[in-house]
């Protein structure tokens, strides 16, 4: 069940790709690429929301957070590494492991839940960031020697300061 309804719509390259409106942003979904969803900053200013089919196995809720996390991150003026549809998830896990690396990108992330906290409540802000820990939980037992190893348990370490951060920033 999706949040959204797109349209179908041709790319510059002549590609048919599903693009909707969500709170004035533009959200594209790219068969391609295999997160649940990333802003993409453009060079002339513009962003957008891409999303991956994953972002549409999620229940409403937390498409609704997904959304509001990513218009946080542009609401807060965080401007990552220029990116733009058509970037492999890969791509993207290499721009935010540089950011993460130079000490960005944690605090950018807090920024961005905390927005969605302000707007759709601490509860279920909470039960999204839980999600995805249990999502990244389950991968980490799958993919045990796997090459990402390394990169699950980052973002594990990263999910739970997350969450600990809005149970003490948005107390009941």
């Amino acid at each position: 069940m999706t949040l959204l309804q797109f349209q179908l719509k041709r790319d510059q390259a002549g590609n048919l790709i599903k693009v909707t409106n969500y709170r004035g942003y533009t959200v594209i979904q790219d068969p391609k690429f295999d997160m649940e969803a990333a802003l993409a900053n453009f060079e002339d200013g513009s962003c957008c929301i891409i999303i991956g089919d994953s972002f549409e196995k999620c229940s409403a809720d937390i498409q609704e957070f997904i959304l509001l996390h990513e218009i946080g991150h542009s609401e807060c003026q965080h401007k990552s590494s220029t990116m733009g549809a058509g970037y492999s998830s890969q791509q993207v896990m290499d721009i935010y492991t540089e950011e993460r690396l130079a000490g960005k990108h944690l605090q950018s992330e807090f920024e961005a839940d905390e927005y969605a906290a302000i707007v759709m409540g601490r509860e279920v802000a909470l039960k999204a960031l839980e999600y995805f820990h249990q999502k990244y939980q389950f991968m980490q037992r799958s993919y045990k020697n796997h090459s990402n190893t390394n990169q699950i348990e980052f973002v594990l370490n990263e999910l739970e300061k997350r969450i600990a951060n809005i149970k003490s920033n948005f107390e009941n």
